[in-house]
């Protein structure tokens, strides 16, 4: 994967982490970070552009969330998709953080995890 490439899809996914709206069982949209697990279809369809074809992530309710994805608890019990890939579930429930990054303590900022963030070549 080029540099280039890399520095796309880290951009992508920290705004559709920003960005993202939670589907609720009604299907109206609220916002926060997370997609409900069940209902998180319509963003794979999405991002199949940019992640390769992978597997579905089965949560350890049994729910399933989209290749690319990280399962969180969710406030409402059940599991949330986080829409980053080995990302860091917030304590507030509703929100996570990209791979590197932590919550603050309300849980809508992510902090890098160090000053310097460097690519694998």
């Amino acid at each position: 994967m080029s540099f280039k490439r890399i520095n796309f899809v880290f951009v992508l996914v920290v705004l559709v982490v920003i960005m993202m709206t939670t589907v609720q069982a009604t299907n109206t949209p609220t916002v926060t970070t997370f997609v409900k697990a069940s209902t998180s279809h319509q963003l794979s369809r999405s991002m199949n552009n940019i992640i390769e074809k992978q597997p579905n992530v089965q949560c350890q309710d049994g729910s399933f969330c989209p290749a690319g994805n990280t399962c969180c608890p969710s406030a409402n019990a059940g599991y949330s998709c986080c829409p980053a890939n080995n990302a860091v579930c917030c304590k507030d429930l509703q929100h996570c953080c990209p791979q590197n990054f932590s919550c603050s303590s309300g849980g809508k900022i992510c902090i890098p995890n160090s000053r310097w963030i460097t690519s694998e070549n």
